[in-house]
């Protein structure tokens, strides 16, 4: 029997054992011990049951038997501690890192205008979708200002890393748009801060866990998502920063 349909029936069993009933009503079909298109046959599993044997099923059958979205998010809160917990991240890895290379990935290389064309069509249904899907997704993000920080931490380092000069290229379309740019900025700076205290770059700042010293020293957004991956508590009494 393979581990991902002893995983399914030791969860059948524990429903039992609980006296809970488990089916289309409040559960997610778990193809079993095989995935659909190579088998029929399966049991209704809560969802994040059916996220742990999917993964558990990858390994099985050598491909990829789950929703990396929702399994991701599963893996980030989940409600219980599973005894192989740092494995099942490592399929997670190992096997979203195959999709993308032989799906999405290869699709892309071979349409590198997809992105473009898509953006085309979507304005032309409704001009204004980019510019409210920013408004929105900003609204939320600041709501979470380690979140808005990380976010834009990441798309500047992806930015960097897609081309080296980003930053030399962008101030010189900052010169070019207005000469005045550096002295605007600077007067800018002055009337923030007239007393010319020393100001704090932003994401300078490290934090690290007083209660897990061993994840180390990080900006507020990298830690909280170790402690959150060790499944840690991650409010902000739970850091401290360093010096």
């Amino acid at each position: 029997m393979l581990p991902n349909e002893k995983f399914a029936l030791a969860c059948r069993e524990w429903y039992a054992e609980q006296g809970l009933v488990v089916d289309d009503t409040n559960g997610e079909f778990a193809h079993c011990p095989y995935p659909e298109g190579m088998g029929d046959t399966g049991y209704y599993l809560l969802h994040e049951h059916h996220q742990h044997q999917g993964l558990l099923q990858s390994r099985d059958v050598g491909q990829c038997c789950f929703f990396s979205g929702h399994t991701k998010k599963w893996l980030l809160n989940c409600g219980y501690w599973p005894d192989n917990y740092f494995e099942l991240w490592d399929i997670y890895e190992e096997y979203t890192s195959h999709l993308w290379k032989n799906t999405l990935g290869k699709y892309l290389e071979e349409n590198p205008d997809h992105a473009k064309n898509a953006a085309v069509k979507i304005k032309k249904v409704n001009p204004s979708h980019f510019t409210e899907n920013y408004k929105r997704t900003l609204g939320v993000l600041q709501e979470d200002k380690e979140a808005f920080s990380e976010m834009c931490r990441r798309n500047f380092l992806a930015r960097l890393e897609a081309n080296p000069q980003y930053q030399s290229d962008t101030f010189q379309k900052l010169l070019e748009k207005n000469p005045n740019h550096q002295s605007e900025a600077a007067q800018k700076r002055w009337e923030v801060n007239p007393d010319k205290t020393q100001i704090r770059e932003l994401g300078t700042e490290k934090w690290f866990d007083p209660d897990h010293p061993e994840l180390g020293q990080h900006n507020a957004g990298v830690l909280v998502r170790k402690q959150k991956k060790m499944g840690y508590p991650h409010g902000e009494e739970n850091r401290k920063r360093v010096g």
